[in-house]
């Protein structure tokens, strides 16, 4: 059983959780407006939550990359983070691609 507990003022101040996010980050995009608003987020490493495995579709490669770069778009803090994980590797990729393609 999942419990979240929250107070009516954090809704007031900084709204519902955003549906554009969909599926995969729509509660830290939502947890990082509460911090900037100057509310405290608490998280229980005591708890136990139990996930059964799924297969990793291409949707959940989609929605998961496509949101990452969306709450890069919107937290600026973030952004950094996503650039190193996500685009730099692909422009290693594309400019080895290149060198190797011209040098052969």
């Amino acid at each position: 059983m999942v419990v979240y507990l929250y107070r009516t003022a954090i809704f007031e101040a900084i709204g519902l959780m955003r549906e554009d996010f969909f599926l995969y980050f729509e509660e830290t995009e939502w947890c990082l407006r509460a911090k900037k608003q100057g509310f405290e987020v608490v998280v229980n490493p005591n708890a136990i939550s139990y996930h059964k495995s799924s297969e990793k579709t291409k949707k959940y490669h989609y929605y998961m990359t496509r949101n990452r770069l969306l709450l890069a778009k919107t937290e600026p803090e973030y952004y950094s983070q996503t650039l190193k994980a996500l685009v730099k590797p692909i422009k290693e990729k594309i400019k080895s691609s290149i060198i190797n393609f011209i040098w052969y």
